[in-house]
């Protein structure tokens, strides 16, 4: 089953990317729930896994959720533009996000996530930063005695353009929508 159908209109294919985007944020078994987020890295682009927390249609707004002391925080404070990769294997289709990216720490937005958060609060607790070199497994998992929001961030990133890919046997569909000024297209695949 594809995400997308030959016969579908732009708008129609708009309509239901923005549709899965909206699920991953609250169904665990979307296959847009894990996303690569790559951000420009000091001396290469850098990418890694991020967990699609939620996303806001209206504005359209994807929400990520990290350590205030990674490095993706460093690397968007000085490049904000940001773009996330998401492939559903099932359907074969990707999607590619390109946006500027927010950082919402000890703030109004990062205390509404931060209570939220029913599980995985313990990722965010750990004594030394993330990307620490260490000498055991053991230092790494050393946890901060008190349980609490410090190290924890918001990322916002604000969705400029999206892209889609539907790969298919009789022919692949590619699409791309400039959400700043609303124009859209086909794109050939």
């Amino acid at each position: 089953m594809s995400l997308l159908t030959e016969d579908q209109n732009l708008d129609e294919i708009k309509r239901d990317i923005i549709h899965s985007l909206s699920r991953a944020g609250h169904d665990h078994k979307s296959a847009f729930r894990f996303i690569t987020l790559c951000t420009e890295g000091k001396d290469a682009p850098n990418a890694r896994y991020v967990v699609l927390r939620e996303f806001h249609s209206t504005l359209p707004t994807v929400f990520i959720y990290t350590d205030y002391r990674s490095e993706k925080i460093a690397e968007i404070q000085q490049q904000p533009r940001v773009t996330i990769l998401a492939y559903d294997n099932q359907k074969r289709a990707q999607l590619k996000l390109f946006g500027e990216a927010s950082i919402h720490f000890s703030d109004v937005v990062a205390r509404a996530h931060w209570g939220k958060l029913s599980g995985g609060k313990e990722a965010y607790q750990t004594h030394l930063a993330p990307g620490t070199y260490v000498s055991s497994v053991e230092e790494a998992h050393k946890m901060e005695e008190q349980a609490d929001d410090k190290h924890f961030a918001v990322i916002a990133i604000k969705i400029k353009e999206l892209e889609v890919l539907q790969l298919n046997r009789t022919g692949h569909i590619r699409a791309v929508f400039n959400l700043e000024n609303s124009q859209q297209s086909f794109l050939v695949p």
